[in-house]
């Protein structure tokens, strides 16, 4: 066993602020201790993680026994100021350490952190091994008394790496999934610009290497802003539609400068993988994990915006280190953090803003005129008109993008309601005609109006000729109940000119309750369903409803009819103070109703109530008759169907409709 003592000295305050509570998920944890690794001129760093333990190594310079002490173990350590400057000693690297409180956020994930470290000198010979375990219940215990705490030392012959240093993270204070693996994996690479072989700084999660396509989502942008002097990002943004390049220049008297990239995604799809960001990094490193959360900022493009910059200014050596102490986010009190913001807000967002919604637009008319009925609709209008359509598409637009399989209806629905708009335009022209104005003056203003209210009707009667087509396809039990669900809310189905009922909610409710007061008899209350008061197109109707396999006699019903008939009036009169109302009774059959054997003497019993009757079978039957005549007699006469129905064949509807 060795003899060798190490001692950190940390108090309790120290320990809580910077190490327990300072770092929040696994990846900041780990970040700190990648950045030691690049500052410690390492080339190669793995990470291998399981659900017991995670363990980080990698082949850079390590430490002998008294860097160990003086510089891993000492709670504040100024690498920059006191190892001689912001270069590796090797490699020449930009130092990333700047606090020396990265070893306490290993206590956040884990209890128990076991480092082993090999020292070679500049021949490449050992010259030191060290290896040492520290426990968070022992450093809290001393930290509340001496604050002085000995790390418990190994045998060095335990160690195995042959360069470098291992830092083993047991008692997790969470158990690692593999999702908690790839999200590792894709936030490391958006921590850090500098992994790659282009820095020779390799890092590998579980024996895969971190790459390009981790941190990488160029592929997925559909705009791209640089923000460079030259076209390294638009030769890797290879599906971008449309590029701009932003100037750098954040303060031109200090020299401050941003480089990177900025772009908005293709469809919310992509944002989800991507993660809706902008990071901010100095010397490789993230320094503010999402820049555009500091900005209350209202546009739909800044849903769809990702990005990466990089600002070394932000960890100048030569001023004060303004990065908070959980190294992911930046002091708000610096005038560098004021410069910065002010360059993202009034160079980069205000453009983005601009053009992505030009651009935007200009995609959507683009997908919208590759249908040839669409483009013959568009072409046909004016130019006033087209600068119109052209907006109405690019919004419409911007939900299609994440709706794909609306894009069927929506063009049908984007060139019906631009004819409204034109419709409501020409409307105000009313008051530009002379006093004196002929019929030709008002034909030109109200032109289209048939035109529209034929299609609207028609897609209204496409509708309803659907619902009834369902209902004659159901079995005689199922239509029982579906009609009893639907006839009341839906006049229509007795007849085209009933539409919504315009009863007032009291007089339906206090005549439907007098109804249902009516005495009736046991034969007649068993074959009854339902009945429902309401008032359409002028007229006071009652609907019964009796069950399908009921045979009801017409005498029986219509002196059932009659009873309603009297208590209705009454209700009217004396309640609401209408004196000879319309009144119109219904009653839907499962079969005829029994009796004269004479088609028109049954009917007769029921016309002077002004009642009658009708089969499931035949309200179904007259309804469809009643709409398909409609279609028929009006779609021939309808440019503006035309358009819709030629719309409908060319676009291809999703799978599954």
């Amino acid at each position: 066993m060795t003899d060798r003592a190490y001692t950190m000295k940390i108090n309790l305050s120290v320990l809580d602020h910077l190490g327990l509570n300072l770092y929040s998920s696994m990846p900041a944890v780990l970040s700190e201790t990648v950045a030691n690794s690049w500052d410690a001129d390492a080339q190669d760093v793995t990470i291998q993680i399981d659900s017991n333990q995670v363990v980080i190594t990698d082949d850079g310079l390590g430490m002998d026994h008294t860097e160990v002490n003086g510089k891993f173990l000492t709670v504040g350590y100024q690498r920059r100021r006191e190892s001689g400057g912001a270069k590796t000693p090797r490699l020449g690297r930009e130092v990333m350490g700047r606090k020396g409180i990265g070893k306490l956020s290993l206590f956040a994930v884990a209890d128990e952190i076991e480092i082993w470290t090999v020292k070679r000198n500049a021949a490449g010979k050992i010259t030191d091994r060290n290896a040492l375990v520290l426990e968070a219940t022992k450093i809290r215990t001393m930290a509340s008394t001496s604050g002085h705490y000995e790390p418990k030392a190994i045998d060095p012959n335990v160690v195995t790496i042959r360069r470098g240093t291992r830092i083993i993270l047991r008692k997790l204070k969470m158990k690692p999934t593999q999702a908690t693996v790839d999200s590792l994996r894709r936030r490391l690479a958006r921590r850090f610009t500098v992994i790659g072989k282009e820095h020779k700084f390799k890092v590998s999660i579980n024996q895969t290497a971190i790459g390009p396509g981790d941190r990488d989502y160029l592929g997925k942008i559909e705009f791209l802003w640089s923000v460079c002097n030259d076209d390294r990002y638009e030769k890797l943004a290879k599906n971008a539609t449309r590029t701009e390049r932003l100037s750098p220049v954040v303060h031109a008297g200090k020299g401050w400068r941003v480089e990177g990239w900025l772009g908005t995604l293709f469809d919310r799809e992509s944002v989800e993988e991507a993660n809706n960001v902008v990071v901010l990094l100095a010397r490789g490193k993230l320094v503010q994990e999402d820049l555009l959360a500091s900005f209350d900022v209202g546009g739909l493009y800044t849903k769809y915006l990702i990005g990466e910059l990089e600002a070394d200014f932000l960890d100048d050596d030569k001023l004060p280190d303004m990065v908070t102490s959980d190294r992911q986010h930046l002091k708000e009190n610096d005038k560098r953090y004021d410069e910065i913001t002010r360059w993202f807000e009034d160079v980069a967002l205000d453009e983005i803003g601009k053009r992505w919604r030009d651009w935007r637009r200009d995609k959507a008319l683009d997908k919208a005129l590759a249908i040839t009925i669409v483009k013959d609709w568009y072409e046909a209008l004016s130019t006033s008109d087209q600068r119109a359509a052209k907006k109405l598409f690019g919004r419409i637009g911007t939900v299609l993008k994440d709706r794909p399989e609306d894009e069927r209806e929506m063009y049908r629905h984007i060139i019906l309601a631009f004819e409204r708009l034109r419709l409501h335009d020409a409307l105000d022209e009313v008051d530009n005609l002379p006093d004196d104005a002929d019929i030709v003056g008002y034909e030109k203003v109200f032109g289209g109006l048939d035109e529209i209210e034929a299609v609207q009707y028609g897609q209204i009667a496409k509708g309803r000729l659907a619902i009834i087509t369902k209902f004659k396809g159901l079995v005689p039990g199922a239509q029982e109940k579906v009609i009893q669900e639907y006839l009341f809310e839906h006049l229509w189905l007795l007849h085209p000119s009933w539409e919504r009922p315009t009863t007032s909610t009291h007089m339906e409710k206090t005549v439907s309750k007098d109804l249902r007061k009516v005495k009736l008899t046991k034969e007649e209350k068993a074959g009854r369903i339902d009945i429902r008061y309401a008032t359409a197109a002028g007229k006071h109707i009652v609907v019964e409803l009796k069950k399908a396999d009921v045979i009801v006699d017409v005498f029986t019903l219509g002196r059932q009819l009659s009873k309603y008939r009297e208590a209705m009036l009454k209700t009217l009169r004396e309640q609401f103070s209408i004196e000879n109302p319309e009144v119109e009774l219904i009653a839907v059959l499962g079969k005829r109703p029994s009796g004269p054997t004479n088609l028109s003497e049954v009917e007769g019993v029921l016309r002077p109530l002004n009642a009658r009757w009708v089969t499931y079978n035949q309200l179904i039957d007259e309804a469809l008759g009643s709409y398909q005549d409609y279609l028929d007699a009006n779609e021939r006469l309808s440019k503006l169907q035309a358009v819709l129905d030629k719309l409908d064949e060319s676009l291809v509807a999703p799978s599954g409709v």
